[in-house]
């Protein structure tokens, strides 16, 4: 793993700094601030979670990115599969050192377990939340948003800002009210064809 940058220069600057680190590869040690993707997985061949890479590409943070090419939908969601259980262990294991988790809710998905798993993130208060108009359940997740005090956005545009914002704040600990950021989020194949991530989080407070 790349070491990160140690100059004195912005989270995010004009070159290319990010690291990218996908599942089921192994990560090893890595420094610095990170971020773990999670929500909808839809098709096609540009997914969010490429576009909100790219995004960031300029920032020097490590991306935990759980979407994996070679889902299979024959596999079980039993611990007996290998693949299923490797897949689950990956991102406990480094989703739980990630500093920030994006959660980005696809209006072309009704990602049900993402909705569910969203709600256990925002009640620990440290996910960036992204929903845009067209999802069908944009009114509940935005209330209850609202209620926990979680940012909300509602493009993906917006989501890679305040990631950025939030990376350029964790350069400074003394502007939140938690040194250590813990984020728990899993991935699981929900019925249907598509592989769904959610994410466990606490909030940052500035």
């Amino acid at each position: 793993m790349t070491p990160n940058a140690t100059s004195n220069s912005s989270t995010c600057d004009s070159q290319r700094l990010a690291r990218v680190c996908r599942a089921p590869d192994p990560v090893g040690e890595f420094s610095g601030q990170s971020v773990f993707l999670a929500g909808s997985i839809e098709g096609g061949p540009n997914p969010w979670q490429v576009r909100i890479t790219q995004q960031l590409a300029h920032c020097d943070v490590t991306i935990f990115d759980p979407r994996r090419d070679d889902w299979d939908s024959t596999w079980i969601q039993r611990k007996s599969d290998d693949r299923f259980q490797h897949q689950i262990e990956w991102e406990l294991n480094y989703q739980e050192r990630a500093d920030l988790v994006a959660v980005y809710l696809h209006p072309g998905t009704e990602a049900p377990v993402s909705l569910l798993e969203t709600g256990l993130a925002t009640s620990h208060r440290k996910a960036i939340v992204c929903c845009p108009d067209g999802f069908w359940r944009k009114k509940t997740v935005k209330a209850f948003c609202e209620l926990k005090e979680v940012p909300l956005v509602e493009s993906l545009d917006e989501l890679a800002g305040k990631v950025m914002e939030m990376l350029e704040r964790l350069r400074d600990p003394g502007m939140f009210s938690h040194k250590n950021l813990t984020i728990v989020t899993h991935h699981i194949h929900d019925s249907g064809s598509c592989p769904l991530t959610y994410g466990f989080a606490s909030r940052l407070s500035s």
